[in-house]
Order: structure tokens, then C-alpha cells, then sequence
């Protein structure tokens, strides 16, 4: 069975975060990202940001660091979003 898939052209972080936006509202909670090292690190950035769970095995220590990242700024103030 295919898995379901967006696919970008604009590749800025406000429309990844809407195409994680329209995958959650469409297919849950979960996320296998593909592309270039770059876009992983964003797409991975902006799905931390919103809460969402990374699959690629491949990415799960950095996932982790961003984690940690995104908590420390909750916690010193800086900013982050998380859901409960």
C-alpha cells in the first residue's frame, strides 16, 4: 500500500509547516520525512515545534537533541510550542 505523501516546491518554513499541519489534520500524529540533509533538519525542527513524532530511524538522535533544545528555550523563556 503507498503511503500518503505531500510533496513541496516552496520549500520556506511557513509552507512546511502547513503541509505538517494538513498532514496531522489528514493522517495523525506521525511523520516520515524525505529529502535533502537540509530539508530534514527543517521539516524535523518545524515538526518538534509542533509536537508531531518523527519516524525516519535515521534522524531519532537528532530528533532527540532538538527535543532537548526545544524544551530548554520553553524553559529559560525564549520560546517554544509544545502539546499536552
Amino acid at each position: 500500500m503507498d503511503r500518503p505523501e505531500i510533496a513541496f516546491r516552496d520549500t520556506s518554513d511557513a509552507s512546511v509547516a502547513a503541509g505538517l499541519e494538513l498532514a496531522r489534520a489528514k493522517w495523525g500524529n506521525e511523520v516520515t520525512i524525505r529529502g535533502n540533509a537540509n530539508f530534514k533538519e527543517r521539516a524535523l525542527r518545524l515538526a518538534v515545534e509542533r509536537g508531531m513524532n518523527v519516524n525516519n530511524p535515521e534522524l531519532q538522535d537528532r530528533l532527540a537533541r532538538v527535543r532537548r533544545r526545544t524544551r530548554t528555550r520553553a524553559q529559560s523563556g525564549t520560546g517554544a510550542i509544545t502539546w499536552s
